[in-house]
């Protein structure tokens, strides 16, 4: 991705005014670090689909508006991938 970036002629980083809304803040970093146990794994599970949709949402961003095929290729792997662990982690909180 870096050089594709650089052959757009794009910032290889973020710009400090970029946010991604579905990382963990540290306020959630520091309640996981203090949970245990099946609170431990609901937390960690429920922040981890939240993180996962958002790939999702910039996934299909990117299918929607996006031109270069290795990049929309990467974006339709990346929307295939990350809903079917969204499945799989839904599944697993759904047995705690």
């Amino acid at each position: 991705m870096p050089g594709w970036l650089k052959t757009w002629g794009e910032p290889a980083m973020m710009s400090a005014g970029h946010s991604m809304g579905t990382m963990m803040s540290g306020d959630d970093t520091a309640k996981l670090d203090a949970s245990q146990g099946t609170e431990a794994a609901k937390m960690f599970l429920s922040q981890m689909v939240q993180h996962h949709r958002g790939a999702v949402t910039m996934a299909k961003d990117e299918l929607g508006k996006g031109s270069s095929k290795d990049a929309l290729a990467l974006a339709q792997s990346i929307v295939t991938s990350q809903e079917a662990q969204i499945k799989t982690m839904n599944d697993l909180l759904a047995t705690l």
